[in-house]
């Protein structure tokens, strides 16, 4: 858990915070609250759940607290809405029952 971040504290201070902050929303209009937590889905898809919420509370904590709930919305429910976040799809996972014999 240290080791993910101190990783996630040196990828966001070599340049991702700078680069989220120009397009995360600050507003707090529905609008804003749909962006940012489609961009958290999309990045903890890209990422993991965890990273994801490490990179983007700190930028969206000065917005207020509907902002970080938006986030934890969007790291949430944004895998479930994929195949790829899905564990348990066939797609995903291996089948795992054990052979007949």
């Amino acid at each position: 858990m240290l080791s993910l971040s101190i990783i996630v504290a040196t990828v966001v201070d070599h340049g991702v915070a700078a680069a989220m902050r120009t397009v995360i929303p600050d507003g707090h209009g529905l609008g804003s609250l749909l962006l940012i937590t489609l961009m958290a889905a999309v990045l903890a898809n890209l990422v993991n759940n965890l990273p994801a919420v490490l990179v983007m509370l700190p930028l969206v904590a000065a917005s207020g607290p509907t902002a970080v709930l938006a986030v934890l919305i969007g790291v949430n429910v944004g895998p479930n809405l994929t195949v790829r976040g899905l564990p348990g799809h066939p797609a995903v996972a291996p089948d795992r029952r054990l052979p007949r014999s």
